[in-house]
């Protein structure tokens, strides 16, 4: 009740129900979750992204600031945190087109260390997501347009060599704007 009252009158969401809402994110992402049909999925919980976006957009303005993330994929945005969530999801999406479905993916297995600390991990998927464009089973369309959008997030990252570049850690807000740029690059339409 607390924080259905606060998104529809406006008022402030807590740090700790960001938190909590991360938190249970970051574990369906990795664990999946089960579907009613028994099915197991990863894909994230729109209404928890929606909460999460909510949550720091409120945290933002009670700090004076005007950044609003926005609902859907925001192709401009430069923010380091969002663009390495949109770059996790773009490794996944790699990994799935070069080697389909496997028992444990990138995303699964990093997720948790890519979310808090980037560059302890991000580097190295840099360096296997190289590898799998290599692979034979991307077609060259596909291989085109996964390196124009790395291309694109790497410019926006301003970084010129991925591999050792990434933001050492990030904050709570960041975390959530993580989430966000992973699950509006994971809803891009192809």
């Amino acid at each position: 009740p607390q924080i259905m009252g606060a998104a529809v009158a406006g008022g402030q969401i807590t740090r700790q129900a960001l938190q909590l809402a991360l938190h249970r994110h970051q574990i369906e992402t990795v664990a999946g979750r089960e579907l009613p049909n028994g099915d197991t999925t990863y894909d994230p919980v729109p209404e928890r992204i929606a909460f999460i976006k909510l949550a720091i957009n409120r945290l933002q303005k009670s700090k004076g600031g005007e950044r609003i993330m926005t609902t859907a994929l925001n192709a401009a945005e430069n923010d380091k945190a969002y663009l390495c969530g949109r770059m996790l999801a773009l490794f996944g999406k790699i990994q799935k087109e070069a080697l389909g479905d496997v028992n444990v993916g990138v995303v699964q297995r990093f997720y948790g260390s890519a979310s808090a600390t980037p560059a302890l991990v991000m580097g190295r998927l840099y360096k296997t997501m190289r590898y799998h464009l290599g692979n034979s089973n991307i077609d060259e369309k596909s291989r085109q347009d996964f390196e124009e959008e790395v291309k694109e997030i790497t410019n926006l990252l301003d970084i010129a060599e991925p591999k050792n570049q990434w933001p050492l850690t990030l904050t709570l807000e960041e975390q959530g704007r993580f989430a966000l740029g992973y699950y509006h690059q994971l809803a891009k339409p192809k």
